[in-house]
């Protein structure tokens, strides 16, 4: 791992994982600050899965592994909300969270996760065999929410941006998908992504015959919980 540095943290209900993008609707005076900090610096934040607490109000307790996310855009609307997209970077761990700070936005001090130190993946056609896995999966996905539509999966990813990508893509609780994020190493990740993508498709098929046979059917809407 790096040396400590401080980064902003915005604990949310969402998972953010590595080149996924992230709109936000940013209406707290706390994190209106942080935007115009982030923007005038050229910064990042840390974004974090809420272990405990809520997102809007008061404080809220973060799972000690999240992703920096860099802003990419900023649209004022005219009730002074701001819409934010930002993209997310890379992992990092909390160390600790900074107590004392001028700032109203929590503050950490952590370490980031270097994805690259990881080594080889592990495993005969593991990349391979998620790849189709994910694009069956995608295939289902839509069949059933004609609607939804995930990012292409691309040829030449990378093994570490192949398992960003399909951790982003499932459609599974925030507790899996944070234990995905948190994963030690790349092969971890896609191995235990195989294994979700497996049981996820069968359970999409499942529902996909039920709606088949029933009448009258309506539209699969894909959710995280």
């Amino acid at each position: 791992m790096s040396e400590p540095v401080t980064l902003p943290i915005v604990p949310l209900h969402t998972v953010l994982f590595p080149g996924m993008l992230l709109p936000l609707r940013i209406f707290e005076p706390r994190y209106l600050q942080l935007v115009r900090a982030c923007t005038t610096s050229r910064s990042s934040f840390g974004v974090a899965l809420i272990a405990r607490g809520e997102e809007v109000g008061g404080p809220a307790l973060p799972h000690h592994v999240g992703t920096s996310a860099r802003i990419t855009s900023v649209e004022r609307c005219q009730d002074g909300t701001l819409d934010v997209l930002s993209v997310g970077e890379r992992r990092f761990v909390i160390e600790r969270m900074v107590v004392e700070t001028a700032t109203p936005y929590a503050v950490g001090e952590v370490r980031w996760l270097l994805d690259d130190a990881q080594g080889a993946v592990q495993g005969d056609g593991l990349i391979e065999a998620v790849r189709a896995l994910a694009e069956s999966y995608t295939a289902v996905l839509q069949r059933l929410a004609p609607g939804w539509r995930a990012p292409a999966i691309a040829d030449d990813l990378s093994a570490i941006e192949l398992s960003y990508q399909v951790g982003a893509l499932l459609q599974v609780e925030y507790a899996r998908r944070q234990e995905l994020l948190e994963a030690p190493t790349v092969s971890a990740r896609l191995e235990r992504e195989r294994e979700l993508l497996t049981l996820e498709s069968r359970v999409l098929q499942q529902v996909l015959r039920q709606r088949q046979n029933a009448w009258p059917s309506g539209p699969y809407q894909p959710s995280i919980n």
